[in-house]
């Protein structure tokens, strides 16, 4: 089935425009763009593509989710992100980054060491190049430009429409807790602003559906747990906030915080959490860069405001490709990520005494029937967690006063 995406987005807001009044409805329209890494590698020109259509569309603001390069510390690289920031910049358009691991990395996975202590190799704690050629110093003169943290690695943006200050908050990857607690500054100084938060790595989704047996269950999507951390890669820095940690003790206390983006993980997921107020915070995973041509085809997240209705229309949108991603259309790439999953398991679950036999015979019956591969369609997006355009319905007045 055809996406109604762009027949919904003509009739309820019109083309992506900056903020302000049309004949009846507030709107204005948020990019947010995923996991660059490749772009700036081998695919300057998609980069450069993405910023290029949020300058012609007129959008409101861009947050990057992180990962901006493959390696950090690679000037080339950063010199094709600098290109692609530049066309930004030049347009005048508001833009944040959330710091990604590349982004002051060499290396990655469970032999590159992590720490950020007073040894290593293979990280530049200092994140030279990331401030070098994505820090403040860029954008600080901006009206828009509300400030950055003491190391410089997260940052906030804010501006005002329909009456509403309008805060985005981006925070470095496992942000180390000075910087929360910087961040929790920020939000205490703005306490009726409506808050997105930008992070890299929070939500995960290895395409595990709960058709599999219970043991997998504890790697369902949703936030970074301890097995996932374990089996992926451990967190970052020494004083690192796990993602049950940032939901825990930021996210959910602060009630004016109404939606969460994140990159990271090859996924398009979304979950809905409460907040200590009673309020829904809507959580969503965008990434499309290890299991899609040319780096990720240029997929980006466009999110359309509209005040009047009270709605978020959000879409995904390739300017490479001109056209939208209809849903469920990453199916191949979930089958493949699932098979990555269950090899990267494989010795875990067989610990625990899972049969293995039993399960790569599910999987081949998922890759290789027509049955089976209906099957696990309905199972792993029949429930809209995976769509690629969804409407959010969002009091935004009530998280304005939550404070």
């Amino acid at each position: 089935m055809r996406s109604l995406l762009p027949f919904v987005l003509l009739l309820a807001t019109g083309c992506p425009k900056s903020p302000g009044d049309t004949a009846e409805h507030v709107t204005f329209t948020v990019l947010a763009l995923p996991d660059t890494q490749e772009y700036a590698d081998r695919y300057p020109e998609i980069f450069d593509a993405q910023t290029q259509w949020a300058v012609d569309q007129g959008v409101a603001m861009v947050t990057h989710l992180g990962d901006v390069v493959d390696n950090g510390p690679d000037d080339a690289q950063w010199a094709n992100a600098r290109g692609s920031f530049e066309i930004l910049e030049s347009a005048g358009v508001p833009y944040g980054v959330a710091m990604g691991n590349h982004d002051h990395m060499y290396g990655y996975g469970p032999t590159v060491d992590h720490s950020c202590s007073d040894e290593y190799t293979d990280i530049d704690c200092s994140s030279a190049h990331y401030l070098q050629y994505a820090g403040p110093s860029w954008t600080e003169a901006n009206a828009w430009f509300g400030g950055a943290s003491p190391s410089g690695t997260s940052n906030w943006q804010s501006f005002e429409v329909g009456g509403f200050e309008w805060l985005f908050l981006n925070l470095a990857v496992d942000v180390p807790a000075a910087e929360l607690a910087w961040a929790q500054a920020v939000l205490d100084d703005h306490p009726s602003a409506l808050v997105h938060v930008s992070t890299h790595r929070y939500l995960h989704d290895f395409r595990v559906v709960d058709l599999m047996p219970e043991l997998l269950h504890a790697v369902l999507p949703g936030r970074y747990n301890a097995l996932v951390y374990q089996l992926g890669d451990p967190e970052y820095y020494i004083d690192s906030t796990t993602a049950e940690d940032l939901w825990e003790d930021f996210i959910a206390v602060n009630p004016n915080i109404y939606m969460v983006q994140c990159g990271h993980v090859d996924a398009e997921y979304r979950q809905v959490s409460e907040n200590q107020a009673g309020l829904p915070v809507h959580e969503l995973l965008t990434d499309f860069q290890s299991y899609h041509d040319n780096g990720g085809d240029g997929w980006l997240k466009q999110l359309d405001y509209d005040l009047t209705a009270g709605t978020i229309t959000v879409g995904t949108y390739s300017p490479t490709l001109a056209r939208y991603r209809d849903n469920g259309e990453g199916l191949d790439a979930s089958l493949e990520l699932l098979g990555w999953a269950l090899d990267r398991l494989g010795s875990y679950l067989e610990s625990y005494g899972l049969d293995m036999d039993e399960i790569e015979d599910l999987y081949s019956y998922w890759t290789t029937t027509e049955g089976g591969r209906q099957e696990y369609f309905e199972a792993a997006y029949g429930d809209g967690s995976r769509d690629s355009s969804f409407v959010l319905e969002v009091d935004f007045t009530a998280y304005a006063a939550a404070r």
